[in-house]
């Protein structure tokens, strides 16, 4: 499982939700179903490529990675 910390205005798009845990797998895939379990959050965090936007920050056990 992957928790997701999101940050304004990310969190008012998921129910207020500061965290939320979704399934495991790629960064991309974490995203696609974070979109999926929160729909108003589709095209903030991934373009119409499927690639992590620019102002997305991803962290990985602390430490930050390109998507």
């Amino acid at each position: 499982m992957a928790i997701v910390r999101l940050r304004p205005p990310l969190r008012e798009l998921a129910d207020g939700r500061r965290e939320v845990t979704v399934g495991s797998g790629t960064v991309v895939d974490v995203l696609r179903e974070l979109e999926r379990s929160h729909p108003r959050l589709d095209g903030w965090m991934l373009d119409d490529r499927g690639r992590v936007r620019q102002h997305v920050a991803v962290f990985l056990g602390g430490e930050r990675v390109d998507g």
